[in-house]
């Protein structure tokens, strides 16, 4: 068999015993690409009859591990490493598991490594420390890995910034209430405003506040639209949603761990910034930092997310929004205002749509 036959054989866990001894051209063993395809069985055999699990091989002298690592193959990785596979070696590239990890952007196997006690502060063949590789090679995920695993009592919702934002806003209103209408146009358009800062809710306040004050100065009666929408959106802005606690790095080894009994380590089941299993359900939001249980999208209006449970309450809030806002327009109550509340009308009506093709097709809206 010349070394393509054998690679084939590896793949397809048919190789012959005498073949287990052989070494590649680079130097390679059979474990190296054992590892590499993934073929655990075949892994499990070597080591029992005694394979060096720290042989050196390939381009740059690497180990198992690495190559274990190049494809991603978790469960090899953590096999090797519960039978003693030197997780800090630093091959002839100058590059260590941790490097290799950022440069092939692999989070998860960055994660894996950090719940297996590996040398944190471990530097490459130009003295780069792990943290500052990350950040030379704009690898986010892999920075908040390594933000979490140094601020390990982080639990909670994030406390925003919005000091500045706040001021901002109320010099704005009071000198320029005309044309605050330009601030939510400039929220819908620029992503980052939205789900970055808190102006989409300061201006749903705002809105909510000059419309509400003036419409009881006019008639009284308008309070039976009025009560309602308050009560709306005090339950939606008050009930915090359930969400789940975040790890340390213990606990997420004993996840990882048990995650690989049973099936491959995913983004798709694995939270990398809450370090938790990710059963149905769950969602991580980005704006809030935590992961949601029953989550269904991240409100920018109301700065809070919605569950599932919370469905029907936040159709009911848009339902009665459309309701007063047509009444206002109808009436003719706030000329100056007219092409705000039209717009108004237009998009919490396209929500609604969706959000009613969303429960007809018994679907959540991030699916």
């Amino acid at each position: 068999m010349d070394e393509e036959q054998i690679k084939e054989a590896i793949i397809n866990s048919s190789l012959p015993e005498e073949y287990y001894t052989y070494t590649f051209h680079d130097g390679a063993s059979i474990l190296h690409y054992a590892a590499l395809y993934n073929n655990l069985n075949l892994i499990q055999k070597l080591v029992g009859i005694g394979f060096n699990l720290d042989s050196k091989g390939g381009k740059y002298q690497s180990t198992p591990l690495f190559y274990a690592l190049y494809n991603s193959n978790y469960r090899v990785m953590k096999y090797l490493i519960i039978n003693g596979a030197d997780i800090n070696y630093v091959n002839t590239s100058g590059y260590s598991l941790l490097h290799t990890c950022i440069s092939y952007y692999d989070t998860l196997g960055f994660i894996l490594l950090m719940a297996n006690n590996v040398n944190i502060n471990i530097k490459d063949h130009k003295k780069r420390s792990v943290a500052e590789y990350a950040g030379l090679k704009k690898r986010k995920e892999i920075i908040i890995a390594l933000n979490r695993f140094y601020k390990k009592n982080e639990k909670y919702f994030p406390q925003k910034s919005t000091k500045y934002l706040i001021l901002f806003f109320i010099v704005y209103s009071i000198f320029f209430k005309e044309n605050i209408f330009f601030l939510f146009i400039v929220s819908i358009l620029i992503k980052n405003v939205v789900y970055k800062t808190d102006i989409m809710f300061f201006i749903n306040l705002f809105y909510t506040i000059l419309f509400s004050s003036q419409l009881l100065e006019r008639n009284r009666w308008f309070v039976v639209l009025l009560i309602p929408f308050i009560y709306l959106k005090y339950l939606l802005l008050f009930t915090k949603p359930k969400y789940l606690m975040k790890n340390d790095i213990n606990k997420c080894k004993e996840i990882i761990s048990n995650i690989l009994e049973t099936t491959e380590l995913t983004k798709k089941i694995f939270c990398y910034t809450c370090w938790i299993k990710k059963d149905k359900g769950i969602k991580h939001c980005s704006v809030c930092n935590i992961c949601i249980v029953y989550h269904d999208h991240h409100c920018p209006c109301l700065n809070r997310c919605i569950q599932n449970q919370s469905d029907k309450l936040f159709e009911m809030y848009l339902l009665v929004c459309l309701i007063l806002l047509y009444f206002l327009y109808s009436h003719e109550i706030f000329n100056d205002y007219n092409f705000e509340i039209r717009f108004i009308i237009i998009f919490i009506f396209g929500i609604l749509s969706l959000r009613i093709t969303k429960m007809v097709c018994n679907r959540f809206t991030n699916k």
